[in-house]
């Protein structure tokens, strides 16, 4: 009969542990190199969020929200709210001075980098191994018993309220993230109920709460899946908070990395198959791209040559219109002094003349009006005759009509006498 691994993750900040301030304080940098898996601000909480509800991934069909909403900032404000306001208030109302009151407890918390702001736990039942053949049906089966871990783990630890538990299976194996506040009442100073990570999850009560999980998790699953299976026996060490770098991690076996050794191996050979090839076309390409150089190189240089003799050729353009412009300058300043001469000659002689000029159009006034009047004769005694011929014309018409319409006296008197037969 298989056994079946069981994991219960609660992340830590591990720079707060006894060793690591020792560490620290015998560094140069005053630092440790211990990576930090607490949730301490709402900036690490806001990262979960991203994970935990693939935000920015394409295969959130295999994200199954069995608490809270899709909202994880929310959902965690919404807790703050119902486990502290009114602790909050009241520690507000005792207090003088305006400076000492808390507005907000959630980014009062986020703004201490001494306390965690939530914590984050990660539960997972079998390994790759187990679920590699298993079909997604079967798979999401598991929601039922992630369920039950999650009122359980509120029923043996009371102090700890889940606001949000998120499933996965877009991954190896099936497993669960748990965000919850832990919290401790009863304080006498400051507030009566505050956020309590190192006062709830102690090595001790880890232990205890790890063995009841275990438990609890492999009777609900022999349950579900309706057969009987044993856990394997806890590792040593795993007891106490996990660091970063198993959070998100999970655990192989020996049989599926002999098999992924394999495939890497026919993969191996498989590319360097393919980078020879692509070495060869590599070089092909870089033979082309020299010949490529080689020809713009001739071309440059050509058009240089060319752009050089053009050059000359415009500088001698040039010059011979400087020439030019010189001498049609010269013929310019002769010639306008010649026009500047005649046009002073010519205003003398116009001051001269000016009464001469009105005599002779004075007389030539007088001749030609000579010369009209005797037209005018000639003309009106033109008209005159034309008018005489007319009515010479016109007279003989008339007569010679009157003459043609007059009726004919006897031809009638003969047809009357020709009818009174």
């Amino acid at each position: 009969m298989s056994e079946l691994a069981y994991s219960f993750h609660l992340g830590n900040d591990k720079n707060k542990t006894k060793k690591a301030r020792q560490i620290a304080r015998n560094s140069k940098t005053g630092t440790t190199s211990f990576n930090n898996n607490g949730i301490q601000s709402g900036r690490q909480l806001s990262k979960v969020f991203n994970h935990n509800y693939r935000m920015y991934e394409n295969n959130k069909e295999d994200i199954y929200v069995l608490k809270g909403t899709t909202d994880l900032i929310k959902d965690v404000k919404d807790l703050y709210l119902d486990l502290f306001e009114e602790s909050k208030n009241k520690y507000n109302e005792k207090q003088v001075r305006s400076d000492r009151k808390i507005t907000d407890y959630f980014t009062h918390i986020s703004n201490n980098d001494k306390t965690d702001l939530a914590c984050e736990i990660i539960i997972e039942l079998g390994d790759m191994e187990y679920w590699e053949d298993k079909k997604k049906p079967m798979k999401l089966k598991m929601n039922e018993v992630f369920k039950e871990q999650i009122d359980y783990l509120e029923k043996i630890v009371p102090n700890f309220k889940v606001a949000s538990a998120v499933s996965h299976f877009d991954e190896k194996s099936p497993h669960l993230h748990i965000v919850g506040v832990p919290f401790k009442e009863g304080n006498k100073n400051g507030m009566e109920i505050t956020v309590g990570k190192s006062a709830i999850f102690t090595k001790d009560s880890l232990k205890v709460i790890q063995d009841k999980m275990r438990l609890n998790c492999i009777m609900k699953f022999n349950e579900i899946y309706n057969i009987d299976i044993n856990l394997k026996e806890k590792r040593k060490g795993r007891n106490n908070d996990i660091i970063t770098s198993e959070m998100d991690s999970y655990k192989t076996t020996e049989k599926a990395l002999k098999k992924e050794i394999k495939m890497l191996e026919e993969l191996k050979t498989t590319n360097i198959d393919y980078i020879k090839t692509k070495e060869d076309e590599r070089d092909k390409i870089e033979d082309e791209i020299e010949k490529k150089k080689k020809y713009n190189r001739k071309i440059v240089l050509k058009d240089k040559a060319s752009l050089i003799k053009e050059n000359e050729e415009l500088k001698d353009e040039l010059d011979d219109i400087k020439i030019d412009y010189k001498y049609l300058k010269e013929d310019y300043d002769t010639l306008k002094g010649k026009v500047d001469y005649v046009l002073k000659a010519i205003k003398k002689v116009i001051t001269k003349i000016p009464m001469a000029i009105t005599e002779m159009i004075e007389t030539l006034f007088d001749k030609n009006q000579s010369i009209w009047t005797h037209e005018h004769n000639q003309l009106v005694k033109e008209k005159q005759r034309e008018r005489e011929e007319y009515r010479k014309t016109h007279t003989f018409y008339d007569n010679y009509r009157k003459e043609t319409t007059k009726p004919k006296e006897k031809e009638k008197d003969k047809d009357d006498f020709e009818l009174g037969m």
